[in-house]
């Protein structure tokens, strides 16, 4: 049965174009498992210090997931980019609301819907407002809280696809050498002279050296290896390691010298794998499980962290930390692997079909106006 599942998740994931790059399917898994784990761990050991000799000393060693979030601008830079390579700016727009909306809507709701059951104080609280702004995705825009603090990350995607979309309907996509240059020129800018003002509304100037990257890693396993992209990796890998140095102390509490260098050390350990995926010189054999393990990232990634938390805060008297992570985590791997299932069977092919639908209408108003006679 668990077998008929995974080929049933891998024919729904291959149903695309694109095919999936396994290599990138287990990295984005193991990321977002590492993220779960930091959360939890840290969760035990700094905020409800209830801990023991086995919590403490996985957290030690998991506290520098952190730096995983960066890992997945880096794989998004890589697979936004060939996927909307060739591809129209209205195809690409309506892959990327499909992909991200039905999923984040449901994993959300869930949420704030356990979450103002449960009535476990502050980490409960979810306003009417606030839960109907995060529909859009919008709220960091728009000066709300996220429903769930994970949600940030989904800012700093939105931005990047936006841009992606400029390039697509400006026609200038495959012009990667002259805008990645100018990208990576304006993020030199403004990390060193906070110049140009505006970038932080367009991209995020702190994360874009993963997405040029990715886009970078991408065009290697594209065209072969180039001066020029090894230039950018090379660049992109000295800010990423300037920022992640700079900001190891928003995600460990009073960091040392080591802690940071762990950090930095973590990072090229992410381009190093990177290169071997985009040269080739490392392939797995694709796999109906690797194939579902990377389609239940997205939902494990926006379900685990408030609602695992309120969970734990009712398991842990009873089964203390360790017994607490290990059910959540597997209930929150359950979860998000019907939450897959769900949406990519049922939810995804109507939806699709109603936004073509929708903007066919649109387009037919549009002539008809500009048409009168």
């Amino acid at each position: 049965m668990l077998q008929w599942r995974a080929n049933r998740a891998s024919h729904v994931i291959h149903g695309s174009a694109t095919l999936r790059i396994v290599e990138l399917d287990i990295l984005r898994f193991l990321s977002t498992l590492s993220v779960l784990l930091h959360h939890y761990l840290a969760w035990y050991s700094l905020d409800f210090p209830r801990g023991s000799v086995v919590i403490d000393g996985l957290f030690r060693v998991f506290q520098y997931a952190f730096v995983c979030l960066p890992l997945f601008f880096l794989i998004s830079g890589f697979v936004i980019f060939m996927s909307a390579s060739g591809r129209s700016a209205r195809s690409f727009a309506i892959g990327r609301i499909v992909r991200l909306y039905p999923t984040y809507w449901l994993c959300m709701t869930i949420t704030a819907g356990y979450a103002l059951l449960s009535g476990v104080g502050e980490i409960a609280t979810v306003s009417p407002a606030t839960y109907l702004v995060n529909l859009s995705m919008l709220q960091s825009f728009l000066g709300f809280e996220d429903v769930d603090i994970v949600y940030w990350t989904l800012a700093v995607e939105l931005q990047f696809y936006l841009c992606i979309l400029v390039l697509l309907w400006t026609g200038v996509l495959q012009r990667v050498r002259v805008w990645l240059a100018i990208w990576t020129a304006l993020t030199i800018s403004y990390m060193v002279f906070s110049q140009p003002f505006f970038l932080p509304a367009v991209i995020d100037p702190w994360y874009s050296p993963f997405f040029i990257a990715g886009i970078s890693f991408a065009m290697i396993r594209r065209e072969g290896t180039s001066v020029f992209y090894r230039v950018m990796l090379l660049v992109s890998l000295v800010l990423a390691s300037i920022d992640t140095y700079d900001s190891t102390a928003d995600f460990i509490a009073n960091p040392t010298v080591f802690d940071r260098g762990a950090s930095v050390f973590v990072i090229g350990l992410f381009y190093a794998a990177f290169y071997l995926v985009a040269t080739k010189r490392v392939r797995m054999k694709p796999s109906p499980m690797w194939a579902l393990l990377g389609g239940i990232t997205y939902p494990l990634y926006l379900i685990h962290n408030k609602a695992g938390k309120i969970l734990m805060h009712a398991m842990e008297p009873g089964l203390g930390p360790k017994g607490a992570i290990a059910i959540t985590t597997v209930l929150a791997l359950a979860l998000s692997y019907g939450i897959f299932l769900l949406i990519e069977k049922n939810v995804t092919p109507p939806f699709r079909a109603g936004l073509v639908a929708l903007l066919s209408v649109f387009r037919k108003q549009k002539k008809a106006g500009a048409n009168p006679g």
